[in-house]
């Protein structure tokens, strides 16, 4: 039986398409929807089911990458595939690290 909760627990991360990683930090995959350059925010859709849309705000110091490269927020373009590394919940969730997956990174070459 105690086999069974942190294996519920792991699935259920799983299904909501982001995983908990050290301390307060999440990730999730998906494809950019929106972006707001003035107020550095972006909306990411969930690749996996439910396919929730999540809004992040951009951390001063987070990281973009495209192909093992430093980008720019302003590089980012809706319909990208991302990783995002987030810390907080709802309204307070902010992206500590975006990467531009593969499949979409050969555009910012």
């Amino acid at each position: 039986m105690r086999f069974i909760l942190p294996t519920s627990a792991f699935a259920a991360a799983l299904l909501t398409g982001s995983l908990a990683l050290a301390g307060n930090a999440h990730e999730v995959r998906g494809e950019i929807t929106r972006l707001d350059a003035s107020a550095r925010t972006l909306a990411v859709k969930e690749t996996a089911a439910p396919r929730h849309e999540l809004q992040l705000k951009l951390k001063t110091d987070a990281q973009i990458v495209a192909n093992g490269k430093p980008e720019a927020f302003g590089d980012l373009k809706a319909g990208e595939k991302v990783k995002v590394r987030y810390t907080g919940a709802g309204a307070a969730r902010e992206a500590t690290r975006i990467e531009v997956l593969s499949e979409t990174a050969s555009k910012h070459s």
